[in-house]
């Protein structure tokens, strides 16, 4: 089983990315602050069981920057796998981390937005910024 690709949306510095793997040792280059770190955290947070409980719970801070206005929008990040073979297979089914599609593919993901209470305030405070436009 290997990694075949991570992609990213709306993670930190990565506005909408994929990264390819091939089966063996893969290399990550890039200048200062291109997301060399970011990519390895991305990773981190759907593959490291002992990552603290606290830190997979994302901020705000975790959007894009380049989004601007990062509400309504959603943290994305996928790896797909290859090479899996039966046992692999059934592991990822049976930690409910994966997609598999009978292939020797599978997908893992993880999706998030704000919580629903923080969504409901940024619908009022959009609403609100709506009626001042109108009054105006």
């Amino acid at each position: 089983m290997h990694i075949s690709e991570l992609r990213i949306r709306h993670f930190r510095n990565f506005m909408r990315s994929r990264m390819g793997f091939r089966k063996g040792v893969n290399t990550l280059i890039g200048e200062n602050g291109s997301g060399k770190t970011n990519a390895l955290y991305a990773l981190r947070l759907l593959l490291d069981d002992y990552l603290p409980r606290n830190a997979t719970y994302l901020r705000d801070t975790d959007f894009c920057r380049a989004l601007g206005n990062w509400h309504g929008h959603w943290i994305i990040i996928a790896i797909d796998f290859e090479e899996l073979d039966h046992s692999e297979g059934c592991q990822l089914l049976k930690h409910e981390i994966g997609h598999m599609d009978g292939s020797e593919k599978g997908t893992y993901t993880l999706y998030f937005r704000p919580k629903l209470e923080v969504r409901n305030r940024l619908h009022e405070l959009t609403s609100e910024e709506a009626t001042k436009e109108v009054v105006a």
